[in-house]
């Protein structure tokens, strides 16, 4: 079990539209509106790095200087968080929003794809600019 699972695991229970990592600052929950900080200890830019680095594809974490952005889906059970990270002065900043419809899904019929339903580019896009 990667280390962030457990707080994955508590932004499904809660139901909320975004998490937020941002280095320096308290891991978030964003639901409504509303942001409601989640634990008692800060997260620094390594701290982030290692938590990607657990659930990256290629089990790496980004790397800030090649690759300023970043996007990928992660599956914890059941349900699939899209990450996006933009790289700053002092690590990473980075979002995972849970997905209306799993990678995991069965196709409709034969021959068809699973397909996933991004979520608006407008929310991410919002959510990355206040970041």
């Amino acid at each position: 079990m990667a280390a962030i699972d457990r707080l994955l695991e508590a932004a499904l229970k809660n139901q909320v539209d975004l998490v937020l990592l941002e280095p320096g600052r308290l891991p978030r929950f964003r639901r409504g509106g509303t942001e409601l900080e989640v634990t008692q200890t800060p997260l620094d830019g390594p701290a982030i790095e290692r938590l990607l680095a657990e659930i990256a594809p290629g089990g790496r974490a980004p790397l800030p200087d090649l690759e300023p952005r970043f996007e990928f889906d992660y599956a914890v059970g059941a349900a699939v968080f899209h990450f996006a990270g933009l790289a700053g002065a002092i690590g990473w900043t980075v979002s995972a929003s849970p997905q209306q419809a799993t990678l995991r899904a069965a196709p409709a019929a034969a021959g068809d794809k699973a397909r996933r339903t991004l979520p608006p580019a407008d929310a991410l896009l919002h959510s990355m600019v206040e970041l």
